[in-house]
């Protein structure tokens, strides 16, 4: 993962993407309804999960359950964004819940 990482990085810096953020979205295929990826994205940088701009976050939706209603997706999100993003942001100490 950190030679990923690292590439990603140097490709970023080349191209100038490193003035936008890059999410990379992972999900499953055979998901019925489709996750509101927006709400989910907002949680995120709201709770400070999500790195600022110029770096790239990996976002894990394969765990989070089919049915679950908007508020308790938020909800969701909330309790287990530690999970989904694990990278970026602040320190773990100063996020909120």
């Amino acid at each position: 993962m950190y030679r990923f990482k690292h590439r990603l990085a140097q490709l970023e810096r080349r191209t100038g993407a490193s003035q936008k953020m890059l999410l990379f979205l992972m999900d499953r295929i055979d998901r019925a309804v489709r996750l509101d990826s927006a709400t989910i994205i907002a949680v995120l940088r709201e709770c400070g999960y999500l790195p600022g701009p110029g770096l790239s976050a990996f976002l894990n939706f394969i765990g989070i359950p089919d049915e679950l209603s908007p508020k308790d997706l938020e909800q969701y999100v909330r309790t287990h964004a530690g999970a989904i993003c694990r990278s970026g942001g602040r320190d773990s100490s100063e996020r909120t819940s």
